[in-house]
């Protein structure tokens, strides 16, 4: 569910896709937050969408951010 609104009792429940919209740094902090999650569940789904995210972002294809990559 996502909320569209500035919260509270005003907020309304999203009816489709939400654009959003981070700093670069914002989202090299999200890439590495997957990167880590990925690599502890050992999940080659997670490890795709940090490759999806980090070319998106600019940066290189197949990212390890320092984490084991199965």
């Amino acid at each position: 569910m996502v909320l569209v609104g500035r919260g509270g009792a005003g907020a309304q429940e999203a009816a489709g896709a939400v654009p959003v919209s981070l700093r670069g740094w914002d989202w090299g902090t999200v890439i590495d937050a997957v990167a880590e999650a990925a690599s502890a569940r050992n999940d080659p789904h997670l490890w795709r969408l940090v490759d999806a995210l980090s070319t998106e972002a600019g940066g290189p294809p197949h990212p390890t951010l320092g984490y084991p990559r199965a």
